[in-house]
């Protein structure tokens, strides 16, 4: 045992000198205890330098916690603070019958985090309509605004992720500053009494003024709440399903494909609430993703509350079901100031509604020709490099794939 290098009784897996209670400890009971374990006030860490060294050998298979632990956080890290894990492939089943934040690398993270070439299939579970739970992340944690940078990169998530207050295939819940990239999701992320999830990103907190940068990733797995009628707060995104109110996001390089459900449901945010100095900014990005709101239903953006938005060289080609329906966006209040440039929707379009701003109509047959493409690489050519809050962003290029665009990314 890590914990207890004097316990012999655990015997050998294999079978030799009774190993029935390993068997047993690994496929019923609590199983695995993560690295750093601890509840949520605990200042127990992992904090240094993980490398699985890539590779099908140096994999984690049939890894298993069944936690039963209040305010747990649950993972193969627990928690982690200024750390660098790399390098990993997971598969197991990792589940939770108390409030918990679960996330297959780490429940909860803590100062400079690097996560780097994970691929992830572990089955992720939470209970009921608490706690955030992520393929990789559960939440990132801050005690102030200045002090937790989390870098997630060149990952990629296979598992579905299950219940929880807020879920995404990558980070459940983030309160600080996040840079993702080259990152995807596969998973189908389900919640039936949870409030917020997105293929990416579940939501982000409106405590500390942080930026969220999302370049070169995309969701490709089903995104699906329930359909609470009555339920205002519940939002799902293909990327993300809320924005709050004192962060900047950026989404560039950026696509959903997956089908999207909810009672506020857009193609890439489910709800955005930025407002006075804080904006939402959608670049060279698409949904192809069918899209279906029992309350609003956008095909960019659901529900915006107050229009703090630059959209550029982007398109919506889902389909969209509901009652509320917008092309683009529905915004709540022109308190903002949108900017567009190079949007594009079909004028085949299920929307019943038009959008406080408007974009190009083009049909859908002809937004899978190759004249499509070459018209979004048109803007690419001339705006090479975009700069956003001080950071240069090169334009990725896009191709035609099965039947629409889709972004030449990783």
């Amino acid at each position: 045992s890590y914990k207890n290098s004097e316990r012999t009784d655990y015997a050998d897996i294999n079978g030799i000198n009774g190993s029935e209670t390993l068997i047993k400890e690994l496929t019923t009971g609590s199983g695995f205890t993560p690295i750093g374990f601890g509840l949520k006030t605990d200042n127990i860490y992992f904090s240094g330098i993980f490398d699985g060294e890539d590779g099908e050998e140096h994999s984690i298979k049939n890894l298993y916690i069944n936690n039963k632990t209040e305010t747990a956080s649950v993972g193969f890290f627990g928690k982690i603070k200024n750390a660098t894990i790399k390098n990993l492939k997971l598969y197991g089943d990792i589940q939770t019958t108390t409030n918990a934040n679960m996330g297959t690398i780490s429940g909860r993270t803590y100062g400079n985090v690097l996560i780097d070439n994970i691929e992830n299939h572990v089955k992720v579970t939470g209970f009921s309509n608490s706690g955030s739970n992520g393929g990789i992340l559960g939440s990132t944690n801050t005690t102030d605004e200045n002090d937790a940078y989390i870098t997630l990169r060149n990952s990629k998530n296979y598992g579905e992720i299950s219940y929880g207050n807020q879920s995404a295939g990558l980070i459940g819940w983030v309160e600080s500053y996040v840079t993702i990239e080259n990152c995807h999701n596969f998973g189908k992320i389900t919640l039936s009494n949870g409030l917020r999830t997105g293929g990416l990103i579940g939501a982000n907190s409106d405590l500390f003024n942080f930026d969220v940068i999302i370049n070169n990733s995309s969701n490709n797995g089903t995104i699906y709440s329930a359909n609470l009628a009555n339920s205002l707060n519940q939002f799902s995104g293909g990327l993300i399903g809320l924005v709050n109110s004192h962060n900047n996001m950026i989404i560039i390089n950026s696509y959903n494909t997956g089908e999207v459900t909810g009672y506020r449901a857009g193609g890439i945010i489910g709800y955005d609430m930025t407002n006075t100095d804080k904006y939402v900014y959608v670049y060279n990005s698409a949904n192809i993703g069918n899209i279906q709101g029992s309350g609003y239903t956008g095909g960019i953006i659901g529900h915006s509350k107050y229009g703090f938005l630059t959209f550029k060289n982007v398109y919506n080609v889902g389909s969209l079901q509901g009652t509320n329906k917008y092309e683009i966006v529905y915004i709540n209040s022109n308190t903002g100031t949108a900017t567009i440039d190079s949007v594009y929707y079909p004028n085949e379009s299920s929307a019943t509604n038009l959008s406080n701003i408007q974009g190009t109509v083009y049909s859908k047959d002809n937004m899978k020709l190759q004249s499509f493409v070459d018209k979004l690489n048109e803007y690419v050519k001339k705006h090479t490099n975009e700069t956003l809050l001080n950071k240069e962003y090169k334009l990725s290029t896009w191709k035609l794939g099965d039947n629409y665009p889709i972004l030449d990314i990783k």
